[in-house]
């Protein structure tokens, strides 16, 4: 801390930028990756309060916001502006984490993926019935997968992607999943999505909702 403000900023600049995505959630082995710029915000309080506004410049990938990261939640709530969020179809997992995206003061871009659990299946998938644009044609692929009534919550977006995703565990063949129907779907999602925020919900809720398992 006895550097000039000026030249902190540079260093902090210069190792807290990162051009790929930091990842959260439990279904990611590391909750956040282990960079020396991520450990030095955890240095003293002075410096985590410092770097705030360069550290939340980054991209970030949710897999989930579920009990495990309930003790960063409400930072996150009023910093996040540009998110990809990988679909799984979970049961509780998905929804929470919608739900808690949703409350995000900043939130503007929202890159979603999605993975073959959406489309056609696992265990998990259906077991929420899901009740908001069933009979629509261009979200046929995806109406009736868990998360679906959430996602269609979210507003105040500004820009919405979505894709296959990239891994080939989660990966959705063509035969399956068309890039038209992607593109479609994309616009639906951007249609709804991006109307105004509606009344905030009172974050006491969001915060014990998720911090739940059922």
């Amino acid at each position: 801390m006895e550097l000039p403000i000026e030249m902190r900023f540079r260093v902090y600049d210069y190792i807290m930028t990162f051009d790929n995505l930091l990842s959260y959630g439990s279904l990611v082995k590391l909750a956040l990756r282990s960079t020396s710029g991520l450990q030095l915000r955890g240095t003293c309080q002075d410096i985590y309060n410092e770097t705030k506004t360069i550290f939340w410049r980054n991209k970030f990938c949710i897999a989930d916001l579920g009990k495990s990261f309930k003790m960063g939640l409400s930072e996150l709530l009023d910093n996040l502006r540009e998110v990809t969020w990988d679909w799984h179809a979970l049961k509780i997992l998905d929804p929470q984490t919608l739900i808690a995206l949703g409350l995000c003061k900043q939130l503007k871009v929202f890159h979603l993926r999605v993975t073959r659990s959406v489309v056609f299946g696992g265990d998990h998938l259906f077991d929420r019935r899901q009740y908001t644009y069933q009979d629509e044609p261009l979200a046929a692929k995806f109406s009736r997968s868990n998360g679906f009534d959430e996602l269609l919550q979210l507003r105040g977006l500004e820009t919405i992607t979505v894709e296959n995703h990239d891994h080939y565990k989660f990966w959705v063949k063509d035969k399956y999943l068309s890039n038209a129907e992607l593109k479609a779907f994309e616009t639906f999602l951007a249609s709804k999505l991006t109307l105004p925020k509606k009344p905030p919900v009172c974050r006491y809720h969001i915060l014990r909702f998720c911090a739940l398992r059922c």
